[in-house]
Formats: structure tokens, sequence, C-alpha cells
């Protein structure tokens, strides 16, 4: 992701220093590696370095949820490293610097994981797992935290992101698509929102480049929610594959999932309640009050965004190595 959101800024002309733990190259940017983000004092001072001529702070950093992740004292521990520590120690490096927007990536799980209405950011929060507690303790953070520095706190909340170069879920299911695997359906009236990787790159170099925006927290995604079974056919259309869908009904997902879950005491297990929920529950976010203050629309529909997403891993199907990059 981090890679995509330097590319998108370099071809604006903004000047970018990418933070890392490797010292692998990323095209358009100076790379400094941190190795150790644990050794607190060694890390601010390259911090404090970086930062003294820096306007605006980006914070991508954090560790995404795993499908086969426990949700235990040592996993929220990690979790609150990744998402909580590092997002303070960007926050103290800031102190006597020049930055005055920090811009924080967060979830839509720092809200919830499934709602029946369409939520904004006037929603209470009631996370309901590791990632989602501590990426609301993180925003908790950036927004009081940020202004004590003198920067303004942007909060972008996404639901899942999907685009060249994504991880997680939405590259299991390019897997699937591909090895013709049965996708389990459920209810053809549950709707999710999608965030396709360059409208957030878009969103990120409004706030960097304009000061339109007034910062605080906001909700991120493509535009409207698209069913399950869309976003799958969307997907798979721009793979040139037919999406072999069956219907399961919303009981079996449930007790697969409660079974799921006692498997998981005792073994890994990729079927949790919390993964079952993801295919029968819906999840819509308004983002309206971003794109309204932006004054812009999101670079990509989401079919359009989906048909370049599965044309790009057909072509590298064969050509793992391939960039991510949007044509």
């Amino acid at each position: 992701m981090g890679s995509n959101v330097v590319r998108f800024l370099a071809a604006m002309g903004v000047s970018v220093s990418a933070i890392s733990r490797s010292s692998f190259p990323i095209l358009g940017a100076n790379v400094v590696r941190i190795p150790d983000w644990n050794n607190g004092p060694a890390a601010l001072d390259i911090l404090r370095r970086e930062l003294a001529n820096t306007d605006t702070v980006i914070h991508l950093a954090g560790r995404a949820h795993q499908v086969r992740e426990s949700e235990s004292a040592e996993v929220m521990a990690l979790h609150t490293h990744s998402h909580v520590d590092i997002a303070r120690l960007l926050l103290k490096a800031c102190e006597g610097s020049n930055v005055g927007r920090f811009i924080a990536l967060s979830s839509v799980a720092a809200v919830t994981d499934s709602t029946d209405s369409i939520i904004t950011e006037s929603a209470a929060c009631h996370p309901l797992t590791p990632y989602g507690k501590a990426k609301f303790e993180m925003e908790n953070l950036v927004l009081v935290g940020a202004p004590q520095v003198g920067a303004i706190p942007f909060i972008l909340r996404a639901p899942l992101i999907y685009g060249p170069g994504m991880k997680g879920n939405p590259l299991r299911l390019v897997d699937a698509l591909r090895r013709g695997i049965p996708i389990p359906v459920s209810s053809p009236t549950a709707r999710r929102s999608f965030l396709f990787i360059e409208n957030l790159c878009q969103a990120i170099g409004i706030i960097t480049t304009t000061t339109r925006l007034k910062g605080g927290t906001y909700f991120i995604a493509d535009g409207p929610s698209l069913s399950v079974p869309s976003f799958i056919e969307g997907l798979a259309a721009g793979l040139g594959i037919r999406p072999r869908l069956f219907h399961i009904s919303v009981d079996t997902l449930e007790m697969l999932g409660r079974l799921g879950g006692v498997a998981s005491r005792f073994f890994p297990s990729p079927i949790t309640p919390y993964e079952m929920r993801k295919l029968y529950s819906s999840l819509e976010i308004s983002c309206v009050k971003f794109w309204t203050e932006a004054g812009e629309t999101p670079l990509f529909l989401a079919q359009d965004a989906l048909a370049v997403t599965g044309e790009h891993y057909r072509c590298i199907r064969h050509s793992p190595h391939r960039p991510s990059q949007i044509p």
C-alpha cells in the first residue's frame, strides 16, 4: 500500500521519504530504514531528523487482521504495538518540527464489523476484534496528540482495500477464483463498502496538497456499496473467469462460524464467526463528508476499479513479480 501512495504522490510532484523496516527501494521515494521499532530512542532519533523539514506525516504502518488470529492478550499486544505505539512515537518525533498535517489510516473495524444501517462519522464505536480495538485506540491518540504538536489530525477509516498490490482476503479471493473453487454467498440484500487503492491515494493526495479539508475523522470509500456477489463477479470479469458461486443459508454460515470458533481454540482455523459474518452481513459506510469537503469524486467507480484489479492479476498470473502499477 505504501508504494502505491508514494507513486501517486511522486506523480503529483510531492517529495516523499518512506520510513520502512526494510531497505527495499520504493520508486519515487527516499527510503529511510528503521529496522527495530522496539528500540524507541534510536527510532526516535531517526524520525526527528526526517521530520524536521516535513510538512505531512502519513501513518500507514500496522498489523493487518489475520484470518487465523485469536483474540488473546498476546495478539492484542501485537496490534497495539504496530498501530498505537508507532503512532505515539511518530507524534513524539513531530515535536518542534514543521509538521502541519498528520494523516492516519484507520479502519471501519474501529467502529464495528457489521451493521444493518449505513455508518457515518457520528456513529458510536464498538470495535469487536483486537485489530479494531487497536485502530480505535490509535485514532483517539492521534486526534488528541496531533494538535498538541501543532498538526491537524486526519483519520481515514477505510473498508476493505483492494487493487494491485493488495494482500489478505482480496488476494485469497483472486486465488480461489483462479483455481475454480466454489465460493459461498448468502443474503443477496447484504451490502458492503469497498475502497480501491487508487481512490485512497487520491484522498491522501488531496489532504497533502490542498487545504480543503478541515481535519478530524472521515470514512473513505469508492462510493455506493456493493453486494458481495457483485464484488466477486466484478473481480472475476477482470480476471476473465466465470465465478462458481453457490448459495448457502445464513443459519448454515453461523453454525460453521461457531464450529470454527471452537476449533480455533485448539488449532489455527480460517473458519471463524468473524470471517463467516463477512459473507452474510452488511457493512456500509457513508463517505459523503470526505468527498463533499474535498470537492471531488473518486477517480475510479467500483466496477471500473474491479476490472482494473482483475486485469492486473490476470496479466501477472505467470509473472508474480511484476510491479503493482495502474495502467
